[in-house]
């Protein structure tokens, strides 16, 4: 009985550790928002950085509006507050990307939640709570039943005879054989489904010169190997980690590409790249030292 119980509380606080990850937006660059707002209209953003800026609007109250920098650039993004931090205060500000009603093509950030840099956030903080209550629960429950005192055996009166059972024989064919599946043997699941290649990239140009990358519907992501895993990986160190991203419309068919790199822009037929831009075939696109010829399948 106790293994069972034990058993059970140990199921139930895995089943609480599972549950009580919480789901937190993904840490974001305020260069990045503020370079391609369109990809991030409406989704949920985690920044951190240093606030600017304090303005109160109405004058007098806590609500209004601040400022928050970061490492990724020099430039601010505006954050919509209810409650006013200090001023020079580093904080962890999670919000929805909005735009702004003067003029929509600039972001501001609706916060949702705000907590001091590298702080635990208030869901967590609960759950942490919660789960150490459980903990605490399960160990009284155990020592309960581990202090429980066990009932007497009842011994057997002492003129009655006890018969001990003959011992059951064992089979004469032996145990039963145990089969092993050889590793790597195949699994059943469901066949993957082949994606569509829309374009090639070749690499004329840089430390890559003469690798080539297919480009499939969808998004393309290009750069150099950091946090992001990119789709087009190059090697040059003039290569940003985030360099830019290729996206594919299916209704009309045309490829454009989004520079995301603020210290070597992209280039494509030697314009830099502002905004979106649509691709032709045998168009040159150009990032630091290296320079990569698209042709469409």
């Amino acid at each position: 009985m106790n293994k069972r119980v034990c058993r059970a509380g140990l199921a139930l606080v895995c089943l609480v550790l599972v549950l009580s990850v919480p789901a937190q937006a993904k840490e974001e660059w305020i260069n990045d928002i503020l370079i391609a707002p369109a990809r991030y209209w409406n989704m949920q953003v985690t920044l951190i950085g240093e606030v600017q800026n304090v303005n109160a609007n109405p004058a007098g109250t806590t609500r209004g509006t601040y400022t928050l920098l970061d490492d990724s650039c020099p430039n601010v993004i505006v954050i919509r507050t209810k409650d006013l931090p200090p001023l020079g205060r580093a904080f962890r500000v999670t919000g929805i990307v909005m735009q702004d009603p003067a003029n929509a093509a600039v972001p501001v950030i609706k916060e949702l939640e705000r907590t001091a840099a590298g702080g635990l956030s208030g869901q967590t903080r609960t759950l942490l709570i919660v789960l150490g209550a459980l903990m605490a629960l399960l160990v009284i429950v155990f020592l309960i039943l581990l202090l429980k005192p066990k009932k007497a055996a009842n011994a057997p009166p002492a003129a009655q005879a006890v018969i001990t059972p003959p011992a059951r024989r064992e089979s004469p064919k032996g145990p039963a054989p145990t089969i092993v599946v050889p590793r790597g043997a195949p699994q059943g699941g469901e066949t993957q489904m082949l994606q569509n290649p829309v374009a090639e990239l070749m690499v004329e140009q840089g430390s890559d010169r003469g690798k080539a990358f297919t480009v499939t519907a969808g998004s393309c992501t290009i750069g150099r190997s950091g946090t992001r895993l990119n789709d087009v990986q190059l090697s040059d160190p003039t290569v940003s980690k985030e360099q830019a991203s290729l996206y594919y419309d299916a209704g009309s068919g045309k490829l454009s590409i989004v520079n995301e790199s603020a210290k070597n822009p992209t280039r494509v037929n030697g314009v830099v790249v502002a905004g979106t831009l649509a691709l032709k075939g045998n168009d040159l696109i150009e990032m630091g030292k290296t320079a990569l010829r698209i042709k469409f399948l």
